[in-house]
């Protein structure tokens, strides 16, 4: 009816998705409780700058949609920076503050939200993410970690507008209705995030923990690239043996970092020789194949996440099939660590074709934790660009990675790396556990009540 279309929304949405199914049960279920709109709750609600600021070298932060995740704030995804007197100019108007909440609202999928941290650095953000400043009325982990449930979800991504680039305004931000649940049910979710958090860190102190454990042992761990801007070679040593004329390639550093690794003690080895390229193209006959793009690997740990497509939407990129074992390596931008294992038994899997796609051979030497946490080090990042080739898209290929030089390491040094690894992954899933169990609990205590909701949270994290 017109009369329950405008009850909607004032702004008189017509389009089909608005008024899906699962939209109007999602407000029947949040009928059941005294609600009040996220403008209700906020001293302020605003966004990132509308415009592209110069970028320099170093500087201020500046952080974009792709560094907010689920109830969490990813630095490690990289960032541009911004001058100091550019940063002040755009805090004026949006200044990001610790329990402030980010929102991403640009792009296609999840419309995520994190707290800013306590201690983080001072940083400015693109018009891609929202910046909620709550009142003391309501606890902001709850509040993030409604947005992120389903009920959350589906309330901003009905709201989304645009095709191609769906968008959130920040009027249809206001808007979005959260349910009060007692302040206990609250701190209990605050509680539960800050856990998760913790062992976030914990993950990753562990992980940094493994890779100067091998950089020691290799005596790599001071290694300081050459930063001489002339390096004169001949002909017969240059273009002549590598058909490569381009200045970048040739520079100091990358011959200090391959004298360094084949003066091991050990001896080196090279990655062909421990590992078998898979290359074979997938024929797509099955109807469904669960995806891995560049974009599904967390730069910050090496973790991948994969979706489920209809093979008619697979891209047409999306190449090799694989298995659980083989190593990913991004051939697009390697420096910045999109290195990842298949550490998950999932049928079905295909990645994206700009991926190098590792298997260890049965008499390999190495094992892929080991060889993970070397190529995502910042000699092996670094080391990697040499290889680049064209200048928009810059990528490597196969075979460059295939003859790199790696260190030969006894297998007592690998087994103690690679559990320190395992053990740092094990506090990354459990933190991912964690976050889902506080939104199943938000989700439990609106769709049925808090005593249920806290029971579950109680069996959950004995």
């Amino acid at each position: 009816m017109l009369s329950d279309v405008r009850k909607e929304d004032e702004n008189l949405r017509l389009e089909s998705e608005f008024f899906k199914k699962n939209c109007l049960a999602m407000n029947e279920k949040l009928l059941k409780f005294k609600t009040e709109s996220l403008d209700f709750y906020s001293l302020k609600i605003t966004d990132g700058t509308h415009y592209t600021p110069q970028y320099q070298e170093a500087g201020i932060p500046f952080l974009s949609a792709l560094n907010v995740k689920e109830n969490y704030l990813n630095v490690n995804a990289g960032y541009k920076f911004i001058s100091q007197k550019e940063h002040l100019e755009l805090t004026k108007r949006c200044k990001p503050q610790p329990n402030d909440v980010l929102l991403r609202k640009v792009g296609v999928g999840a419309r995520w939200a994190c707290l800013v941290p306590e201690n983080i650095f001072e940083f400015s953000i693109f018009v891609s993410v929202a910046l909620i400043k709550l009142n003391k009325k309501i606890n902001p982990y709850y509040v993030t970690t409604f947005i992120n449930s389903d009920l959350g979800q589906a309330q901003l991504l009905r709201f989304n507008k645009g095709i191609s680039q769906p968008d959130l305004h920040l009027e249809e931000i206001k808007k979005l209705k959260i349910p009060f649940l007692s302040e206990d049910f609250q701190g209990r979710i605050e509680s539960l995030v800050k856990l998760s958090h913790s062992k976030v860190g914990d993950s990753q102190k562990l992980y940094s923990q493994a890779e100067f454990f091998l950089l020691k042992i290799l005596n790599l761990a001071s290694i300081t690239p050459n930063t001489e801007k002339v390096n004169i070679k001949s002909f017969q040593n240059s273009f002549g043996a590598t058909g490569r004329l381009d200045a970048e390639y040739y520079q100091k550093k990358y011959e200090v970092y391959e004298s360094r690794i084949k003066e091991n003690k050990k001896g080196f080895t090279t990655i062909k020789h421990e590992y078998d390229l898979i290359a074979t193209v997938s024929k797509r006959h099955k109807p469904y194949y669960n995806y891995i793009e560049i974009g599904d690997v967390n730069v910050s740990d090496g973790s991948a996440k994969f979706n489920r497509v209809e093979t008619s939407d697979l891209p047409a990129n999306a190449k090799h099939e694989v298995k659980r074992g083989d190593l990913l390596i991004s051939t697009v931008r390697p420096n910045r660590g999109a290195v990842t294992i298949i550490n998950f038994d999932a049928d079905d899997l295909i990645v994206s074709g700009a991926f190098t796609v590792l298997r260890e051979k049965e008499d390999s030497i190495f094992s892929n934790e080991t060889l993970k946490v070397l190529l995502r080090t910042k000699i092996y990042s670094d080391w990697l660009l040499k290889f680049n080739i064209g200048t928009q898209y810059p990528v490597i290929k196969d075979e460059d990675i295939l003859n790199l030089p790696i260190p030969k390491i006894e297998q007592s040094i690998q087994k103690d790396a690679a559990s320190l690894v395992q053990e740092s992954f094990s506090l990354k899933a459990e933190s991912e556990r964690l976050l889902d169990v506080a939104k199943k609990a938000v989700e439990m205590a609106i769709e049925h009540n808090e005593e249920t909701a806290i029971k579950f949270l109680t069996m959950e994290t004995k």
